[in-house]
């Protein structure tokens, strides 16, 4: 609701006035209240695989050439698709084995790994055969649990992180080359 305020500037006449539309915020409707939804237990039900540590993966791939992290946290689709493609570009170069690739999606990026209508997810299963790995960010996942009212189920190459920004840095100071396509 809108009122009608007189405000009289200081002047040396005292003549001058004007009227002005000001929001009056006491007369405005309260906020909707959404239902409660305890997502800490629906994210528990869901029983969401848990990524591997850094350690145990650079034990495990020890005599790759290089190592890249790539971040996908952008709502743009089309960004989806480009960080996998990049992933693809990377193993082409390097040669499958000889290449440590993660791609870590995070904030509205976490789509690219929800599972349900994903035109990617053929070409996920096709980079996860040839040993890409794919994290998830725990924080993105309870953020859409929240708005979505249920726990979205992933991609089956999807590894939960606690932290998809988290995990980007771990990364990277263990020697992985971050970039964000």
């Amino acid at each position: 609701m809108l009122k009608t305020v007189h405000i009289k500037p200081l002047s040396l006449a005292g003549v001058l006035s004007l009227s002005v539309l000001l929001p009056v915020a006491s007369l405005a409707a309260p906020p909707a209240q959404t239902p409660h939804v305890d997502v800490t237990a629906l994210i528990k039900a869901a029983h969401y695989p848990q990524a591997k540590s850094v350690e145990a993966i650079k034990a495990e791939t020890p005599d790759v050439t290089a190592r890249y992290v790539l971040q996908i946290s952008d709502a743009d689709a089309s960004r989806r698709h480009e960080v996998l493609a990049v992933a693809e570009h990377l193993l082409e170069h390097y040669g499958k084995g000889k290449v440590d690739v993660e791609v870590v999606a995070f904030g509205p990026g976490i789509k690219l790994l929800f599972a349900n209508d994903n035109p990617l997810d053929p070409f996920i299963s096709k980079l996860s055969a040839q040993g890409v790995r794919f994290s998830a960010c725990g924080n993105a996942i309870h953020h859409e649990t929240q708005i979505l009212g249920y726990t979205p189920k992933l991609v089956p190459a999807a590894r939960v992180v606690p932290a998809g920004i988290v995990r980007v840095h771990d990364l990277a100071v263990s020697g992985y080359f971050a970039d964000k396509p």
